[in-house]
Formats: C-alpha cells, sequence, structure tokens
C-alpha cells in the first residue's frame, strides 16, 4: 500500500493514528488475522466468540510485529534481517518518523520538515554507495570461489 508518493515528502499527512490504521488494515488484518480466520472456517471453528478471541489476539499481534519491522528496517543489521532498509527513503509512514513527529517541539518539527527532504537525498547517496560496495564485495567472494 502506498502510502505517500516516494518523490514528495509531507510530513503533514503523517501521524500516528494514520500508522495505526494503515497497520491495523494492511498488516495485522491481512498477514496475522485473516490466514488464522481462514483456517477456522476451514476447521469448523466458526463461533463468533472464537473469532473475536483470534481477533483480539493477532490484532495487537501484527500491530506489534509491524512496528518491530519499522524498527528494524531503520536500525536492523542488513545481514542480520537480510535486507536493507529503506522505509524512511522511500518516505513511508513508518512508526519511526511518526513517533519522532509526535514527540516534537514546533523548533524540530520545523528542522524536520526542512531536512528530511534533504537528508533523503543524502541517505540515497550513502545506500547506493553502499549497495555497490556490498555486490563488488559478493562478487569477488563469488568469483574466487
Amino acid at each position: 500500500m502506498l502510502t505517500a508518493p516516494e518523490d514528495v515528502v509531507d510530513l503533514g499527512k503523517f501521524s500516528l493514528d494514520k500508522h495505526s490504521f494503515i497497520v491495523t488494515y494492511k498488516t495485522a488484518f491481512y498477514s496475522f488475522y485473516l490466514p488464522v480466520a481462514l483456517a477456522m472456517y476451514m476447521a469448523g471453528v466458526s463461533d463468533e466468540r472464537d473469532l473475536k478471541q483470534a481477533r483480539d489476539i493477532l490484532i495487537p499481534l501484527g500491530e506489534y510485529f509491524q512496528i518491530q519491522d519499522d524498527f528494524l528496517d531503520c536500525y536492523g543489521d542488513p545481514e542480520f534481517i537480510g535486507k536493507i532498509g529503506t522505509d524512511i527513503l522511500d518516505n513511508k509512514c513508518s512508526w519511526l518518523i511518526n513517533v519522532a513527529l509526535a514527540k516534537a517541539n514546533p523548533e524540530q518539527r520545523k528542522i524536520l520538515d526542512v531536512t528530511l527532504p534533504l537528508r533523503l537525498v543524502l541517505i540515497t547517496r550513502t545506500i547506493m554507495e553502499e549497495r555497490t560496495e556490498t555486490a563488488r564485495r559478493k562478487l569477488k567472494k563469488f568469483s574466487m570461489n
């Protein structure tokens, strides 16, 4: 789900409420609750109380998972998590930027509004340089085998 155009940074469109909505209906329902509810139906478990209990457990679990994923996207070691995080670079409505916006005073918010678009350019350059170097190392390792 595209939450913001990648080339236009408008932090005014982000909020913890919007993040919660996206996470609930994108990650928590789609990846956590609905597969279990379908399996329950297929197994003949269709009582509303049972489905509600599953939902009450799985929706918060999906929310927790997405917040952890957002955090790891920024701070996780790519060698450990298996990917190079780009959520902030991709202008996604991630948990980290929303918490920063919620906690920022007006002066800090102004700094975020002005500098984040500029930092995205620098981050893009840095990431591309790192990816190029990683690819070179892997190719070198591959060619030695």
